[in-house]
C-alpha cells in the first residue's frame, strides 16, 4: 500500500544515486502526532523506515562505511549503517536538548558532524556514540536566558571554520582562536548558511534578508528581489543559491543582486530547503523533490515507496 500523502522536510545526497529524504505523514502532522518518515535510494532500490520523532537533520559521516546520522529535535541520535542500527543521546544532562530547548540544524562540515540549537548549543561528534559540547562561551545556560535565544543554521569549512546564525539577527564565527559574537547589521532572524567559494559566508533571513561576510565584516544585500523568507542556502559549482517557499534564486557573479532560477517550464515545483552534493545541487520542496548538475536545468525526483 503507497504512503499517504506526505510533506517533504530534509534530504542527505551522497551522489544522485544515493541519497535519504524525511517526510512527515501529512494526516499525522495536522493531528500532531510526532514522527518521521525517512525515504532512501540506493542502487536503484527505494526503502522507507519511520522515527516516533521529530527530525531536524541527517547527515553521513565521512567514513568509508558513509554512516547516516539522524537527529531528533530533543537529542536522540539514531545511527544507520549496513552493519545494523544504534540509538544514542547527544546529552542527556539538565542543559542538553530537550522537547523545550530544541536541535535545529545538523551539518557534516570537513570531516566532523555538528548539531546546533536552541539555548545557542552546539555539539560535535567525537566518536560513533559520543558528542562534546562544543559552544564555549556561547551556549546561554537556562538560568542566564532572558529572551529567545538560538542558532537556526550553521556553516563552515572545518571546525575552525564556522559561522553560526540565529534568533534575533545573532551572528557568531569560529576560528582556531575560538567563538567570537559579530556585530549584526540586523535584528530579523537568520534561518539558513553556507560558505561562499570565495571563504565568506552567505546567510539568509526572514523578509527576503541576505548578509554575506566574514568575522568583523557583514553587509547587507540590498537585492530588491524578494520580500520572502529564506530557508535554504548552498553553495555548488562556485555559485551561492538561497530559496524561499516560492523559488530558488542565484548570487550574481559580483555579488551585487540575486536573480531568479526557473526550475523548468509550467507549473512552479514547491522549494524551501536546498542541499548541495558533490555532483548536484538539491531542491526540497514541500511537495516535490528536484536536481541539478549545473544549476539551470532540473529533474524532478518522485520517491517510489509501497
Amino acid at each position: 500500500m503507497p504512503f499517504p500523502p506526505l510533506t517533504f522536510t530534509r534530504i542527505c545526497v551522497e551522489t544522485v544515486d544515493r541519497f535519504f529524504v524525511t517526510a512527515v505523514i501529512d494526516e499525522l502532522a495536522n493531528d500532531k502526532v510526532d514522527h518521521t518518515v525517512l525515504l532512501s535510494l540506493s542502487e536503484g532500490t527505494w526503502t522507507s523506515g519511520m522515527f516516533s520523532k521529530h527530525m531536524c537533520g541527517l547527515a553521513l559521516k565521512a567514513t568509508v562505511d558513509s554512516d547516516l546520522i539522524c537527529v531528533s529535535v530533543d537529542g536522540d541520535v539514531h545511527a544507520i549503517a549496513d552493519s545494523g542500527n544504534s540509538k544514542h543521546r547527544i546529552d542527556s544532562s539538565e542543559q542538553g536538548p530537550s522537547q523545550l530547548v530544541t536541535l535545529r540544524v545538523v551539518r557534516r562540515i570537513g570531516e566532523s558532524l555538528f548539531a546546533a540549537g536552541m539555548a545557542q548549543r552546539v555539539y560535535r561528534m567525537v566518536d560513533h556514540v559520543t558528542w562534546e559540547a562544543f559552544d564555549e562561551g556561547v551556549f546561554i545556560p537556562r538560568e542566564e536566558r532572558t529572551e529567545p535565544c538560538g542558532f537556526l543554521a550553521l556553516a563552515g569549512s572545518s571546525e575552525d571554520d564556522l559561522c553560526a546564525a540565529g534568533l534575533r539577527g545573532r551572528l557568531w564565527t569560529r576560528s582556531k582562536d575560538g567563538w567570537e559574537e559579530n556585530c549584526s547589521p540586523t535584528n530579523i532572524a537568520l534561518t539558513a548558511a553556507a560558505i561562499m567559494s570565495d571563504g565568506r559566508f552567505c546567510v539568509g533571513g526572514l523578509l527576503g534578508t541576505v548578509l554575506l561576510g566574514r568575522a568583523g565584516s557583514w553587509s547587507v544585500l540590498e537585492h530588491g528581489e524578494t520580500k520572502d523568507d529564506f530557508w535554504g542556502c548552498a553553495t555548488f559549482g562556485g555559485k551561492t543559491y538561497l530559496s524561499t517557499y516560492k523559488g530558488i534564486y542565484c548570487l550574481s557573479d559580483d555579488q551585487s543582486q540575486l536573480l531568479p532560477i526557473e526550475l523548468w517550464d509550467g507549473s512552479s515545483p514547491s522549494t524551501a530547503v536546498l542541499h548541495a552534493a558533490s555532483d548536484s545541487l538539491w531542491s526540497i520542496g514541500q511537495k516535490d523533490l528536484s536536481y541539478s548538475r549545473d544549476g539551470e536545468v532540473w529533474q524532478s525526483v518522485h520517491p517510489q515507496v509501497d
